[in-house]
């Protein structure tokens, strides 16, 4: 079975760092795991390496989507699998718990081209069922761009009609390494990165990629918000804590989702010296290497 690293962790913690030292020590390429930052646009938003850094090494699946395009979890998994095949040490870096666990675990999915038949269905019907299958994104979609709240419906589906039945059996053989950093220092972290990516421009970013914008890339964190404070509907500083706070809860979810997966490996983030987390890091892939499931 062949052996795949995955870097994982949340915002600010270090994953770009760590991937590029490991990538360059290894010989081998990043792939990317992030959701987001597959498509155009949004680089601050989503916090893409700089462009400096994504010439260090090849970085695949990054930036190859259309802002307004649709990219499912099916997708991913055919894309990320074949590169695997391509690589001799696949290393895959971002904090999407599923879009990974899609390519190392068996999952199944319903037919990609899956499409509902809305014939029937008023604007305010359709959208009502929006609501009962998914209500986080049904709040940012008006009732009446029936195109949106279609596609939402048809992705919302497409997951509820995945087929996880095989979901614990291996594809590959994982080391996932999860970087860990006490809460409270996370947690100012991610508030100060937030400010960071405003006083880089993350507004002005939003306000001129926003015709573009699709449904999948909006949901990105930290998007609405934005669009919401553009549109006068909150003030900044509402904007500001909402993001913070958002980034903060999905840092927790992603903590949660790996606790729980058995293949992970905490490490530690020793933030002034990180050459020692770099070290830490590689002997770990040197003994998973040596080893076999």
């Amino acid at each position: 079975m062949k052996k795949v690293i995955i870097i994982a962790g949340p915002t600010g913690v270090g994953k770009t760092k760590l991937s590029l030292a490991l990538a360059k020590h290894f010989q081998t390429n990043l792939i990317n795991g992030d959701a987001y930052q597959m498509y155009q646009g949004l680089d601050i938003l989503t916090a893409k390496p700089s462009k400096e850094e994504l010439s260090e090494v090849t970085h695949f699946l990054m930036d190859i989507l259309k802002p307004d395009a649709d990219y499912t979890i099916y997708n991913y998994q055919t894309d990320v699998r074949n590169l695997i095949e391509q690589q001799d040490l696949p290393l895959i870096v971002g904090g999407s718990g599923l879009y990974t666990d899609s390519v190392i675990y068996d999952y199944r999915f319903a037919d990609n081209n899956y499409s509902f038949d809305d014939t029937n269905y008023t604007n305010e019907e359709l959208h009502q069922l929006l609501k009962e299958l998914d209500p986080i994104n049904a709040e940012n979609i008006h009732p009446n761009n029936r195109k949106r709240v279609k596609r939402a419906i048809e992705l919302a589906q497409m997951s509820s009609l995945t087929e996880r039945s095989q979901k614990n059996t291996l594809v590959y053989e994982p080391l996932i390494l999860f970087l860990n950093l006490d809460r409270e220092l996370l947690y100012d972290r991610i508030n100060k990165r937030v400010l960071a990516m405003l006083e880089n421009g993350l507004l002005e970013e939003v306000k001129s990629d926003r015709s573009q914008i699709g449904f999948q890339l909006s949901k990105a964190i930290g998007y609405n918000d934005a669009i919401n404070y553009l549109d006068g509907m909150i003030s900044y500083d509402e904007m500001v804590d909402n993001i913070q706070k958002a980034t903060r809860h999905y840092a927790k979810r992603q903590l949660t989702w790996y606790r729980k997966h058995p293949n992970t490996v905490f490490l530690d983030v020793k933030l002034d010296d990180f050459d020692s987390t770099i070290n830490e890091a590689i002997n770990l892939i040197n003994e998973f290497l040596e080893k076999s499931i």
